[in-house]
């Protein structure tokens, strides 16, 4: 079977976009496979996906009001970096690139964003099933990872093969896919569980998703699950029932190993109990980033004190304030510009949006916007999907 042109452009835009997601952080092949530095890999994909354009004979841009989005943020780090002396906002500015032209370069093919989309989803999932099943060899059979490597935040990782870890207390794992850590996996699980929701809408990979991404055992998740649950599962009462008795099923479980020799207790239910001594949850490992943070923000709340004077200071990040303590009120609002967007939709037209909105936002309350190529083009998806659903809201003609 001879391959048509249009089929191998799909495949060649579809793999260097699936190379550029995992070369770079938080996928953490980088640290056990020899790539090349992120500044040598940004150029190169971006010369990659300008060159990919300029020879598409024809281009169909982007709705307005996304360019304008991108406009805005690129202009608003630029000044940032004149205002805080800071060349670290150029870095954003060259990831914003970067994802605009990777993803204009799948938009002008057959293939398409949406589809796109889904089908990162499903490598999601597959890695959800993989370290699930690494999480029941551990638990069950004590199955030993293949090698350690270290993370890039200098933390031991360990590697099962089907999935990664820095997560790893006696027979218990939490797994992180190919991610960093567990809390990398729910979070990117999340987003997947929403594009499938909004977008492609799948109950059985829905379904299956979120059962396998509680054993990331990230409270994050929970928190973030409890209230896609609530949002829309609430009014079909069987299956709302069915989840609960099932989670009430497991919690039980997991509670009747506490006094055991089996770890999962610690993993679990313990991160959700009170340390008396300080007046935190157990798994609330945030509170001094967010205080650190908040001392911070307290000193210039309008423009922040730059990103990497925050990072000369100390290490604060990964809390609510982290930031607003960078970028201030200005950069927070630039910042989640695209997420904006979902929240008009869901207030104007569709309350899905303004669901799937409402938990992203908690989600960024615990693990703020990183400054990442992958973050970038993600959210950018989500952003542009939204748009393309709901064109009539924007008034605008859409390439379908």
């Amino acid at each position: 079977m001879v391959l048509s042109k249009d089929r191998i452009k799909n495949w060649i835009v579809i793999t260097l976009l699936l190379l550029l997601l995992f070369s770079s952080y938080p996928y953490v092949f980088c640290q056990f496979i020899p790539l090349p530095d992120v500044k040598t890999i940004s150029i190169t994909f971006l010369l990659v996906f300008l060159f990919m354009l300029l020879i598409m004979r024809k281009i169909t841009i982007f709705p307005l009001i996304f360019t304008g989005i991108v406009i805005i943020q690129s202009c608003c780090w630029i000044l940032f970096s004149i205002i805080h002396h800071d060349s670290t906002y150029i870095t954003r500015v060259i990831f914003i690139f970067i994802a605009y032209l990777s993803l204009l370069c799948i938009y002008n093919t057959s293939f398409g964003i949406r589809n796109f989309s889904q089908l990162y989803s499903k490598f999601i999932f597959l890695m959800a099933f993989g370290g699930t099943i690494c999480f029941f060899l551990v638990f069950l059979f004590s199955f030993t990872p293949f090698f350690n490597f270290n993370n890039q935040d200098g933390r031991t990782a360990y590697c099962f093969g089907l999935t990664c870890t820095n997560a790893y207390i006696g027979n218990v794992i939490r797994y992180a896919g190919y991610f960093d850590e567990p809390g990398a996996m729910a979070y990117w699980g999340i987003f997947a569980l929403l594009s499938n929701r909004l977008f492609f809408y799948n109950r059985k990979f829905e379904l299956y998703l979120m059962l396998l991404l509680t054993f990331t055992f990230s409270m994050a998740y929970y928190i973030q699950a409890f209230f896609y649950i609530a949002f829309f599962y609430i009014k079909e009462i069987k299956h709302f029932l069915i989840l609960v008795l099932s989670a009430l099923i497991i919690i039980s479980g997991i509670y009747l190993t506490k006094d055991t020799d089996y770890d999962i207790y610690r993993f679990t239910i313990y991160r959700f109990e009170m340390d008396e001594s300080i007046g935190e949850l157990q798994g609330n490992n945030r509170a001094e980033l967010t205080e650190k943070a908040k001392i911070q923000f307290k000193k210039e709340p309008i423009f922040g004190i730059g990103a990497q004077n925050l990072n000369d200071i100390d290490y604060m990040a990964d809390n609510p304030y982290e930031i607003l303590a960078k970028d201030g009120i200005v950069g927070t609002i630039v910042t989640y510009l695209p997420l904006m967007i979902m929240f008009i939709v869901g207030i104007k037209k569709e309350k899905s949006f303004l669901y799937a909105s409402i938990i992203l936002a908690l989600g960024y309350l615990q693990r703020p916007f990183h400054v990442n190529i992958m973050h970038v083009i993600m959210l950018y998806i989500l952003t542009l999907l939204t748009i393309l659903e709901n064109r009539d809201l924007f008034l605008i003609k859409i390439k379908k």
